[in-house]
């Protein structure tokens, strides 16, 4: 017997009613199928919801143990994850797998937390709290590649700069007060900041994707130099 089954139950219904509402404000008509995954919590994992978009259909796994949270709002994390299965379900499919993949796990990240952040806006909450969240990440992050540089402390800074201008971007949107995006002691600081002028100024997407993509390949190459370097390999 699942001791949790009533309460997955309820959960899902949330996450299927928001689903609606998410479709709403977007003026989308659907969004991909999904199964909804209810994941018990570990040690071992972090996030509070997550996104297989490996798989078809698509998986929404859900950290149990935030939904247990009554400060978690489960609702602007379901936005992050549903830009989520848009942005792979029908952006870049006429481009070879190898450049979509570099260009959507940059963009859909700094895309969804955008989105996240639109619609915190629009609840008439602040977003200040989540740049300045964002800022640390990144900070963080720098530092704790520059102590133990692994290939996934590495990605955590390419994530953590997305999420930074994904919440300014909206933050600055929506305020008549502005945010300028700081400067990092980072290898990647001024790519990173040039895809943060480039989406400020709307530029098509065409061109930041053709930019994103050049950023990942950078980026791939300086981690791998530097995994070499280490011999670890």
């Amino acid at each position: 017997m699942d001791i949790f089954s009533n309460d997955k139950i309820k959960w899902e219904k949330q996450v299927r009613e928001f689903e609606k509402e998410y479709l709403s404000l977007t003026k989308l008509e659907q969004i991909p199928i999904y199964e909804i995954h209810f994941i018990k919590p570990t040690n071992d994992i972090s996030y509070s919801m997550q996104i297989i978009n490996s798989s078809k259909p698509y998986i929404l796994n859900v950290n149990m143990g935030f939904m247990y949270l009554t400060d978690f709002d489960y609702k602007e994390t379901l936005v992050h994850e549903f830009t989520h299965m848009i942005d792979y379900s029908t952006l870049l499919l006429d481009k070879d797998e190898t450049f979509r993949k570099n260009v959507l796990s940059l963009y859909s990240e700094f895309h969804a937390t955008y989105e996240q952040c639109k619609y915190i806006a629009q609840t008439k909450k602040s977003i200040d709290d989540k740049i300045i969240y964002f800022c640390n990440l990144l900070n963080e992050s720098i530092i704790e590649y520059n102590n133990n540089q692994t290939i996934r402390n590495w990605k955590a800074i390419e994530e953590a700069y997305m999420y930074y201008y994904g919440a300014i971007i909206a933050f600055n949107e929506s305020s008549i007060n502005k945010y300028a995006p700081q400067i990092f002691d980072c290898e990647l600081d001024w790519s990173m900041h040039s895809f943060y002028d480039m989406i400020n100024m709307s530029l098509p997407f065409d061109l930041i994707a053709d930019f994103l993509n050049k950023i990942k390949k950078l980026s791939d190459t300086i981690i791998i130099a530097k995994t070499l370097d280490k011999g670890d390999y």
